[in-house]
């Protein structure tokens, strides 16, 4: 008896589980608020209204936490690219226990709970006055995608030969023009997963965000909370601001993919040739 069959259910199965919740967000967005709540029968199905995406984009202000929140997530993206690639170059080339320590050691950064730091960081951006800003938000998010940039990255680092180094070297090639003219073409691949995995963190981050932003400088995620009020928790509003914060990570996510898969397809059909 052949498995084919089987394994396509479940895997059918697993993409229906994996999207029921993004549809039934989405059903909720184009919901009032009278259809939302009510518990009849033919309130599941009712006449569609965007009336919730216009109150999000305009009533609460939802356009300026999109563009607070595309700015963070990509200035701290490649903030943490660029030291963390560096740092992963240097790391991959470390020989015997060196590397794996390291590379434990930064995971451990990552281990720590996020309310043991939170009161000093909260008293040094406060000292040096960048509470309240965007930058507070775009340092903390970067130092803590640092490690998960060099954890990604130096993998695909130690896969590339020393000896490319070498002959590049020996043409007259600094260590700096080694890494940008030689390797990072060849870990593409890897900068472009970190780089997405990086951006995803930093638009889903919750506690710093709203421990070192105000108001004015949060960023989607953390706005949502405040759709819960005395009146009621407006659920029409928060599944709307749920489908505009996914919709830019689903895009980015599509296009890294194919990205990666193109770069990796290209590499794979070279060594062939070889």
């Amino acid at each position: 008896m052949s498995l084919k069959p089987l394994a396509v259910i479940l895997t059918s199965l697993l993409l229906l589980s994996s999207a029921l919740p993004v549809l039934w967000l989405f059903s909720l967005s184009i919901k009032s608020r009278k259809d939302i709540l009510s518990s009849r029968p033919d309130a599941l199905f009712p006449e569609p209204t965007l009336d919730n995406y216009r109150e999000v984009l305009t009533t609460d202000s939802g356009l300026q936490y999109l563009g607070n929140s595309l700015f963070i997530a990509s200035l701290s993206t490649m903030l943490a690219l660029a030291l963390g690639v560096p740092a992963a170059y240097a790391i991959g080339r470390l020989r015997g226990k060196a590397r794996p320590n390291l590379l434990l050691a930064l995971l451990g950064t990552r281990m720590l709970p996020s309310v043991t730091v939170a009161i000093p960081l909260f008293l040094l951006f406060r000292s040096i006055g960048l509470l309240d800003s965007r930058i507070s938000v775009i340092v903390m998010h970067s130092a803590i995608n640092v490690s998960l940039v060099v954890w990604l990255v130096t993998g695909f680092v130690h896969e590339i030969p020393t000896s490319l180094e070498d002959s590049a070297k020996l043409d007259g090639e600094t260590s700096l023009g080694v890494l940008i003219n030689i390797l990072l073409p060849l870990i593409a691949p890897g900068i472009a997963v970190a780089a997405l995995f990086s951006f995803i963190f930093s638009w889903n981050e919750f506690f710093f965000t709203m421990l070192l932003s105000s108001t004015e400088q949060q960023t989607i995620t953390a706005r949502i909370p405040s759709l819960i009020t005395q009146q009621g928790t407006k659920w029409g509003q928060v599944a709307a601001f749920g489908v505009l914060s996914i919709l830019p990570v689903l895009f980015l996510a599509g296009f890294v993919k194919k990205y990666a898969a193109l770069f990796i397809n290209s590499r794979g059909s070279t060594q062939h040739d070889r």
